[in-house]
């Protein structure tokens, strides 16, 4: 609710806009972000503004050109074994361990192709032969998994990704030598300070593949309500133990020391590089052509570009493979380039907002033009801040929201500003015919002359002066007519009949007005 101010003027006192301000600027600071996406939007522009190439001994090898699925290469044993022989430090497929055919399955179509040959009861007219290519392939499969497995073992650097979905009470709990990995290397991954890993529950995956990893880590992303991925996932916890991320088990597993220093991931981008790490291609890769570019890497295997199945969005704006984040989180851990966002941020924020407000509530004594220059001025420093502190501190702070307050604050107060002279002046030049035509009490028309004699000397000013002594004699109240001729003949001696009218009151004064 306004409260008017001692003068008059119609708008709220300071008290009160300083209050109304200290909201506004609170919900940008705080609840913007929710509203437009302003600090998100913003942070993202400041990651691709700054983004350069990852200095970090991290390359990227791409599968051969239509694999449908990197488990299912034909010569991901060969692809492995090449890696491991060009001195790679670890080898990280960006794809999440599948569970692929077993012995059992391939018994179980054994068992029903014989009863198929024994009696034809179960062959399907309409698919001749249906038992017998599902049971080729399962055989393949079941070749294809330990032949990956045998080169996972020999490479001896391998780290493989589990698959991992939302916990739900009453879940059953994933079982089997992945779950045992996990609870054995569960101790070994302490949770960091201030971090709250989230809860997930362990998609099985083949027993061979577990078997023969040299480590076990969780490829899981992160992604915000607009779908975008700004965040690691250090640790993950699940009912066999805390699982760290396949970026953070690759660096263990090569004994190198992880360096964190927040959450959310730095991207990287050049115009040599634009996904910001060197991509190497498979095929190059087993011919021999790639001596020396895997020497001493983390290697990525898998896709660094959408597809159908693996599409991830980033703050640079395009839709990434998976690859490209597991190896963005290796750099990350390797260079600390990660951004954190302080606990300390959330409170100066507020002190901003707070003296963002009583800034605004200032301006309104500013005129039009400078109280504009200064929003403005305002609004760029908290927008260069922003940049400069993602950029180069490492640090997030939201100020993006308080910047757009500095101009909504100022052009909401300027407007009440400049409608409120607007209606000062109005209210000044009608305020003694609306004296005159009142048939209120004797204190209107004081008010009304009150505020004429302030006005200057024009035509018009004379003649609401004049009516208003009129006024004032219909009423037979002769001592405030007198006063007002007497006024208007000190500015005019010769208007109309003043000089009559006060001689008439002269020996009217004595006679008591009637109520």
């Amino acid at each position: 609710m306004f409260i008017r101010d001692s003068q008059g003027t119609g708008l709220p006192s300071e008290a009160a806009q300083a209050g109304l301000c200290a909201v506004l600027a609170l919900f940008f600071a705080l609840g913007g972000d929710r509203l437009v996406g302003i600090e998100r939007g913003f942070y993202d522009l400041c990651q691709r503004l700054s983004a350069t190439a990852a200095e970090a001994p991290v390359v990227i090898v791409q599968p051969s050109a239509g694999a449908a699925d990197l488990w299912s290469l034909p010569r991901l044993d060969r692809l492995i074994a090449s890696v491991r022989a060009a001195g790679a430090r670890a080898i990280i497929p960006a794809t999440p361990a599948p569970l692929l055919a077993t012995t059992d399955e391939v018994g179980r179509l054994q068992s029903l192709l014989r009863l198929e040959q024994r009696g034809g009861a179960l062959a399907n007219s309409a698919e001749p032969g249906l038992l017998q290519r599902q049971l080729a392939e399962a055989e393949d499969r079941l070749a294809q998994e330990q032949r990956t497995a045998a080169a996972i073992r020999t490479a001896a650097i391998v780290v493989l990704g589990l698959a991992t979905t939302e916990y739900r009470p009453g879940l059953p709990a994933a079982s089997g030598p992945c779950s045992q990995r996990v609870a054995a290397a569960s101790a070994l991954f302490a949770v960091p300070d201030g971090a709250r890993p989230a809860t997930a529950a362990l998609v099985p995956a083949a027993t061979v593949l577990c078997d023969a990893a040299a480590a076990i880590g969780h490829v899981a992303l992160l992604t915000d309500r607009d779908g975008v991925v700004r965040r690691a996932a250090p640790l993950l916890t699940t009912e066999a133990g805390a699982v760290p991320s396949s970026a953070l088990a690759a660096i263990r597993l090569a004994g190198d020391e992880p360096r964190r220093k927040g959450n959310f991931a730095r991207f990287y981008s050049s115009a040599a590089d634009p996904l910001g790490f060197p991509v190497i291609t498979a095929d190059d890769v087993l011919a021999g052509r790639t001596a020396g570019a895997l020497r001493d890497r983390y290697v990525v295997i898998g896709s660094p570009e959408a597809n159908t199945t693996h599409s991830v969005r980033t703050p640079l704006g395009d839709h990434s493979g998976t690859a490209v984040l597991i190896a963005t989180d290796v750099a990350n851990y390797l260079s600390g380039d990660q951004i954190r966002r302080p606990g300390w941020a959330l409170w100066l924020e507020i002190g901003l907002a707070l003296l963002l407000a009583v800034g605004a509530v200032l301006s309104g004594r500013l005129s039009l033009p400078v109280a504009a220059v200064a929003a403005v001025a305002g609004m760029v420093v908290l927008l260069l801040a922003e940049y400069v502190l993602v950029a180069m501190a490492g640090l997030w702070l939201h100020l993006a929201g308080l910047a757009l307050f500095c101009l909504t604050g100022v052009a909401l107060l300027q407007f009440a500003v400049q409608l409120s002279r607007q209606s000062r002046t109005a209210s000044a030049g009608g305020a003694g015919t609306r004296g005159i035509s009142a048939a209120g009490p004797g204190e209107e028309l004081d008010l009304g002359f009150s505020v004429l004699r302030q006005q200057p000397t024009t035509e018009r000013t004379k003649a609401q002066l004049y009516e208003l002594a009129m006024e004032h004699g219909k009423k037979r109240d002769y001592a405030r007519a007198e006063r007002v001729f007497r006024h208007l003949a000190a500015r005019d001696p010769g208007y109309r009949d003043v000089a009559a009218k006060l001689e008439k009151l002269s020996g009217a004064r004595g006679v008591a007005p009637q109520k």
